[in-house]
């Protein structure tokens, strides 16, 4: 079963849509290479394979980059993962259990006629998935906030890392989720 996210459209409101708890800035820095150029920094500019969407219209109704989003800023798709060794070099894992206490299992994009659609599956299940991010701009470190979450989402966030972690039972993306969920329950104690 899936729900149609939303249609491209010229002008919309790109701050439209607040940020989730957790979630770094959306479009990592520019930087000026030195020769007046401006390259966004990290990742490749182009996708191996041609993109969801054509041209920048992907990340015109998807919220591309950012800790949890399942295309990079340049609308590419990110690297699914088990361990930080499946990650190209200077990536680590994630699981978007760290960000999320619900997520749609499946967010599917495509072109179809001159608009780019997404369309999401109607579940929660993607906070068990995990994918690869640059480590120079997302440093596991801060992989786990407990601050970015409200007394009220604590709760409902620490039980999506506790089944996260036993789903990846064995691994060290386990551990860090299991180290998570005992801070998410010391804030909750904190929020008295």
């Amino acid at each position: 079963m899936y729900a149609a996210l939303v249609l491209a459209c010229a002008g919309c409101d790109e701050d439209a849509d607040e940020a989730a708890p957790g979630m770094a800035d959306e479009n990592p820095p520019i930087e000026d290479d030195g020769d007046g150029q401006e390259e966004p920094p990290g990742a490749e500019a182009d996708c191996e394979e041609e993109g969801a969407c054509a041209e920048d219209s992907l990340c015109d109704v998807y919220d591309c980059g950012g800790r949890p989003a399942r295309y990079n800023h340049f609308g590419c798709e990110r690297v699914a993962c088990e361990l930080d060794e499946d990650c190209p070099s200077g990536e680590a894992c994630f699981a978007l259990a760290f960000d999320r206490s619900c997520e749609p299992s499946s967010t599917v994009c495509f072109q179809e006629g001159n608009a780019c659609l997404c369309e999401a599956s109607d579940d929660c299940d993607g906070v068990l998935d995990a994918h690869c991010l640059p480590t120079e701009f997302y440093p596991p470190a801060d992989y786990c906030d407990p601050g970015a979450w409200s007394c009220d989402e604590l709760g409902a966030w620490r039980e999506t890392l506790l089944r996260t972690a036993q789903v990846r039972a064995g691994t060290p993306l386990s551990q860090a989720l299991t180290e998570c969920a005992a801070a998410a329950t010391e804030a909750i104690g904190a929020c008295g």
